[in-house]
């Protein structure tokens, strides 16, 4: 009865550690799939990043475009690629330190959050932050959100907050002004007079004398009398 239990409990664990074994290369595969077709799409020149630990840290800091904003506001943390990827590697090594290794371990989880959620807002605007709340409750769920996504057009959204939209409009206003009808109107209206004033200025010239030299005509010509006629 005793060798029955325990062979169903080792069948069980076994089973257990099977399938989270499957899902984590599942996992694996989708992320690393998503992160180099984005990569091949923005153009990254390390795209195959994506397949090897650590590096593919790195190349998800490249396609956040290096900078990671702090919450809401508009401070950056620069150096994203340095920092997911040398960051991982320190955070490994120190996690079994007391205290310290803690402090950095979770500073590193809150910064890889920002970073996700920067990810997400690049791909996906609209579903960002519920992409984000499912990936940190059920992480599970971040190599499918980014396999969704992986064909999208990234859209920086950090240039609205920092009004870069609201003057590339009035630039575009200021350029349609120049180029209005009423423009073209005036402008065309200054060519005509000025066209009509050089035509006047033709006209008003005076008219350049007549030659001296005149060709008579044959019937002005008088007629040559016959004086060779002999007289009878």
């Amino acid at each position: 009865m005793e060798e029955t239990a325990l062979g169903a409990i080792i069948v069980f664990f076994s089973a257990f550690i099977f399938f989270f074994v499957i899902l984590a290369i599942v996992m694996y595969v989708f992320t690393a799939l998503s992160l180099y077709t984005m990569a091949k799409n923005k153009g990254c020149e390390h795209s195959w990043f994506a397949w090897i630990p650590f590096l593919n840290a790195y190349l998800e800091g490249e396609l956040i475009g290096d900078t990671v904003p702090l919450f809401s506001s508009d401070v950056d943390i620069p150096y994203a690629k340095w920092v997911l990827s040398i960051g991982s590697i320190i955070v490994a090594a120190l996690v079994q330190i007391p205290y310290i290794g803690w402090v950095i371990s979770v500073l590193f989880v809150i910064y890889g959050y920002l970073t996700m959620y920067r990810l997400y807002r690049l791909y996906n605007s609209e579903r960002a932050v519920l992409f984000t709340v499912l990936s940190i409750i059920f992480s599970v769920c971040m190599p499918f959100f980014l396999f969704s996504m992986r064909n999208n057009d990234p859209v920086e959204y950090r240039d609205s907050l920092k009004g870069t939209e609201h003057d590339a409009s009035n630039t575009n206003t200021t350029s349609d002004a120049y180029y209005s009808p009423q423009a073209d109107s005036s402008a065309s209206d200054v060519s005509d007079a000025q066209f009509t004033d050089v035509k006047d200025d033709v006209n008003a010239a005076p008219a350049a004398p007549a030659s001296d030299v005149t060709l008579d005509s044959p019937a002005d010509k008088p007629e040559d009398s016959d004086d060779s006629t002999p007289q009878a």
